[in-house]
């Protein structure tokens, strides 16, 4: 289920391989500073979509000049509005609000 969310939300945004590799990489972020900082990450039903579309988001604001809103998001995963909101905040917080990845680390990754 969860690959299949992956196609289609991939299928219907098109977003360059530039994005999907941040977004991946974002999330790698978040892993290691829940680790740094003795949390786990949520395990409840679903955590996974929203996890892949939280990063997706994000790396999709960073990189480009022309973004999904938060509605279209919430329209393409079938998550509601304030939940996309609210996992765009969660995540912010948990890379501490560093969208920047230096070059070194990008390709160290």
């Amino acid at each position: 289920m969860f690959r299949k969310f992956c196609l289609d939300v991939l299928s219907a945004t098109l977003l360059s391989p530039s994005v999907i590799l941040l977004s991946l990489k974002y999330i790698q972020q978040l892993m290691i500073n829940l680790k740094d900082n003795n949390k786990t990450p949520s395990t409840g039903e679903g955590s996974e979509f929203r996890l892949f579309t939280g990063a997706l988001i994000l790396a999709n604001k960073f990189l480009d000049d022309n973004t999904f809103t938060n509605r279209t998001w919430a329209n393409i995963t079938g998550i509601t509005v304030k939940e996309v909101n609210y996992i765009e905040l969660q995540f912010l917080q948990g890379i501490g609000f560093r969208l920047f990845t230096r070059s070194y680390d990008y390709s160290e990754w």
